[in-house]
């Protein structure tokens, strides 16, 4: 189940960015093409993670927050340096209990502590709708997130992280928030997670 649920948020992913590239002079056969390629690219996914949490944790405001986070196998990028861990590319959608929706795109690097603890902190950009609730100032936001992970088994890991979400000064009110999360996380390979 959580499997093809990947799979089809990847699907949805795809499709979005294919319709976001630039059209040339047979835009259907160029959509298509682009379509496949995205599609082609994508690795399955590692695991899928549920966190709940609060926002505004570090405000007088504080909300609840749940959020559903893809991870992708490790990615070595072309000019990636060799002697640190592969970045592990990432999609999920943070929504708060005043309405507030954040899907995003990102990386995270995890830096092993021992054989069951990492920390991962990780970056991501995504669109920020406010329903009346928190305004950050601008629609497109980022987050920065510090996490400590424990593996309590081969499909299956906890952990506890703290972020930040703002929109880093694009705009004149930035006003950004704080995160407190829970996350479980569960491996979405038969064999559980492979070392990077």
């Amino acid at each position: 189940m959580f499997r093809r649920a990947a799979r089809s948020f990847g699907l949805a992913l795809a499709l979005l960015l294919a319709a976001a590239l630039p059209l040339a002079a047979d835009p259907a056969d160029r959509a298509l093409g682009s379509i496949e390629r995205i599609l082609n690219t994508l690795p399955e996914p590692e695991s899928i993670g549920l966190s709940l949490g609060g926002t505004g944790v570090l405000d007088d405001a504080a909300r609840g927050e749940a959020t559903w986070e893809i991870q992708f196998p490790g990615r070595r990028f072309a000019r990636w340096p060799r002697n640190w861990p592969a970045p592990h590319p990432l999609a999920g959608v943070l929504a708060t209990t005043d309405g507030s929706i954040y899907p995003y795109l990102g990386l995270a690097v995890r830096l092993p502590l021992s054989p069951r603890f990492w920390f991962t902190p990780s970056l991501a950009a995504g669109a920020y709708v406010h329903a009346g609730g928190f305004d950050l100032g601008a629609p497109i936001e980022f987050r920065s997130r510090a996490e400590v992970v424990y593996q309590l088994s081969a499909q299956s890991r906890i952990g506890l992280s703290f972020g930040h979400l703002s929109n880093s000064g694009i705009t004149r009110r930035n006003p950004g928030t704080e995160s407190l999360s829970l996350t479980f996380y569960s491996s979405l390979r038969a064999g559980g997670w492979r070392p990077d």
